[in-house]
């Protein structure tokens, strides 16, 4: 699977590493912050027992799917 199409991989390249959004609390940051570094590791241990050609579409639907409901 190309590595653009993996959203694990698209996600450790733009962590919020960045400026953080506006309006939130330095513990807001923090929170964020922890919680993509949370989905990261998550994601890659499911890749060791998953290989990502299957796990990334469900993935990826799953999350939409969440997204879009809110």
């Amino acid at each position: 699977m190309a590595g653009s199409k993996d959203a694990f991989r698209k996600m450790s390249l733009n962590l919020l590493c960045e400026p953080p959004p506006k309006g939130t609390t330095p513990e807001q940051q923090f929170a964020l912050h922890e919680f993509f570094h949370e989905v990261l590791v998550a994601g890659y241990k499911l890749y060791q027992k998953v290989p990502p050609d299957i796990a990334a579409p469900i993935i990826k639907e799953k999350f939409g799917l969440i997204i879009k409901d809110s």
